[in-house]
């Protein structure tokens, strides 16, 4: 039998496709570019919600490129419910361009995502949290997807009076068989909590990064070190 925390998990993945179909028919912001990295440069910055009236952009916010290629944004997102389902869900798109800036093959991209979430009430059952990051990679010219991967965070509701912690996501894609210097990426997240009568769940996204390692750092980033120290004033 499926248990309660992984169909959560499964419901959210589906609601999180669903709403990839959607993404042009909704309002959408476009931050100015280049954003110009070491190695890379990302332009046509787009980001829209699924849901403008209840989750309003920006939901990730304008980026800034930090030391070497990552593409770093100051998310605002977040899904609260205190009453019982159907849960609250915050979906929202990001795309964008990608190039390298000698025309050169790109060889891997890494998206990190990471937040906090919270519990507070009583236990009645189905309290969940959960957060997915879903990625496509697709050809410059014809968008076709060439490659997708994702990565997901679930956690339920098992004590009382108050539970919660840290979550964090990451999504690593191999290009090196496909050889490119350009693709156009596709990145849908979905926040999703689902409380109940007796309690409240709520989960937050705080960072989220776009970044091609240079390839000296590779196998360090790629080992699962935390996201890169920020930078802002």
């Amino acid at each position: 039998m499926i248990s309660s925390r992984y169909q959560s998990l499964l419901a959210a993945v589906a609601v999180l496709v669903a709403g990839m179909h959607a993404v042009s028919a909704v309002a959408a912001v476009t931050y100015a570019g280049p954003f110009v990295g070491t190695d890379v440069t990302y332009t046509d910055v787009v980001e829209s919600s699924a849901d403008p009236i209840e989750d309003p952009e920006p939901l990730y916010g304008e980026p800034e490129v930090l030391a070497g290629n990552i593409l770093d944004f100051d998310p605002s997102a977040n899904a609260f419910a205190a009453t019982s389902p159907p849960p609250d869900n915050t979906d929202g798109a990001l795309t964008f361009v990608i190039e390298s800036n000698t025309q050169s093959p790109i060889p891997t991209l890494i998206v990190r995502e990471s937040g906090d979430y919270q519990f507070l009430g009583s236990v009645s059952g189905g309290e969940t949290v959960a957060a997915t990051t879903f990625v496509q990679v697709l050809d410059i010219a014809t968008d076709a997807v060439l490659i997708q991967a994702s990565d997901s965070f679930v956690d339920t509701f098992d004590n009382t009076p108050i539970e919660g912690g840290f979550w964090d996501n990451e999504v690593v894609i191999n290009l090196a068989g496909i050889g490119n210097s350009a693709y156009k990426v596709i990145i849908n997240n979905l926040l999703q909590a689902t409380g109940s009568g007796s309690a409240t769940a709520s989960i937050r996204k705080k960072e989220f990064q776009v970044d091609v390692p240079e390839p000296a750092m590779f196998g360090l980033l790629a080992g699962g070190v935390l996201l890169a120290a920020r930078r802002r004033g």
